[in-house]
């Protein structure tokens, strides 16, 4: 399977405790699309059959490494996520 190596850089934020917050895209990638909702950070990324896409975070831009959050397999379709955990901040790559 091949692997895809576009990178994307999303940080979320909340103005105060439990209420939403405006995600802000460090980097545009075409089709790759963002929200914030009451339940979390949606990442909707459009994948290309064949192709393999691993969704990592981080809670810091100065930390060593990155997590993996999800890997999503490619069959041509967007492919949404969910990350619940995202407040106060977090960082994301596709």
């Amino acid at each position: 399977m091949k692997h895809c190596s576009a990178i994307l850089a999303i940080a979320t934020g909340l103005a105060a405790a439990g209420a939403v917050g405006a995600a802000q895209t460090a980097l545009t990638v075409p089709g790759i699309t963002t929200r914030v909702t009451a339940t979390g950070f949606i990442l909707s990324v459009p994948t290309t059959a064949g192709m393999n896409y691993l969704i990592e975070f981080t809670n810091s831009l100065t930390a060593a490494g990155w997590t993996k959050l999800a890997e999503v397999n490619g069959d041509g379709t967007v492919q949404t996520l969910l990350d619940s955990a995202a407040f106060p901040a977090r960082f994301y790559r596709v």
